[in-house]
């Protein structure tokens, strides 16, 4: 179900003939999206090193710390704050989350532990 005011924007690394939607690392299409629209917030799932890569980039092309939110559920096994599989800087995933800000995400650097971060 579609959300007023809202848009949905697809990338495929690679992607099949025929393929309608962005092609290329999320990160590297985000400049071409956000000029397109008058992008004030965005939401991203994917693996970690992604969602770091993008938080980044999308900081650095203007958003809101606060109005880029990223899902970190990968992080996630139990989904009842039991295991402490997700526990995350005193926080837990699966209980807290998994949405967060960039700006949440920023006082929270073990959601990013073994991405290769600058």
């Amino acid at each position: 179900r579609a959300e007023p005011g809202a848009r949905l924007v697809e990338c495929l690394e690679i992607a099949p003939p025929g393929w309608p939607g962005h092609i290329g690392r999320v990160p590297e299409v985000l400049a071409d999206v956000l000029a397109a629209a008058r992008v004030r917030r965005a939401f991203l799932c994917g693996p970690p090193a992604l969602l770091w890569r993008a938080g980044v980039e999308l900081a650095r092309l203007g958003l809101e710390p606060q109005h880029v939110h990223l899902a970190i559920e990968r992080q996630m096994k139990c989904g009842t704050g039991q295991c402490g599989h997700c526990y995350v800087n005193e926080r837990y995933a699966c209980r807290d989350g998994p949405v967060f800000s960039w700006a949440e995400l920023a006082s929270m650097p073990d959601a990013f532990r073994g991405v290769d971060v600058p």
